[in-house]
């Protein structure tokens, strides 16, 4: 087999809060079809919560439940994680309404690299990547510039669905 016969499914998100407007949003970028649906979920005046690498949105709606009660973001996480009977597996990721984040990269996580990252409003998630620092590389681009995921625009545009 060949380098170009390989196929690689890579997978890598961000999920954030505006700091300025509380709004929230999120970027999910996969190759596989349909996946980037089943990852998010979000509320506003609430949180986001991201389930990917063998997502399952069960366990995002587990999350955003606990977030809906005003508990953190590592509580929800901690709620997510018991409820799967493959925790090695999953990819997890909550920003809460303070900006409060956390998130978790099981050990059996596809690819060569795979990992997280959080900050104060942002949280990143990827698996089968090429270099294991591009989840911290885009948690520091949010944080550099919120503006490439919150426009003016785009929030305007979202206001109801986040």
């Amino acid at each position: 087999m060949t380098d170009s016969e390989i196929f690689v499914s890579t997978t890598f998100s961000v999920a954030a809060r505006c700091d300025k407007t509380n709004a929230f949003g999120a970027i999910v970028t996969t190759s596989s079809p349909a996946v980037g649906a089943r990852v998010i979920q979000c509320q506003s005046d609430t949180g986001i919560v991201l389930s990917q690498n063998m997502t399952d949105p069960r366990l995002a709606r587990i999350g955003m439940t606990i977030l809906q009660d005003r508990f953190d973001a590592s509580s929800a996480l901690r709620a997510m994680k018991a409820a799967t009977p493959y925790p090695e597996y999953r990819q997890l990721a909550v920003v809460d309404k303070d900006g409060h984040s956390d998130a978790f990269t099981g050990e059996n996580a596809f690819g060569p690299h795979a990992g997280h990252y959080c900050e104060k409003n942002v949280a990143t998630v990827g698996n089968y990547l090429s270099n294991p620092e591009i989840p911290k590389s885009m948690a520091e681009q949010y944080l550099k510039k919120p503006s490439l995921i919150f426009s003016r625009s785009s929030t305007r545009r979202n206001r109801g669905r986040f």
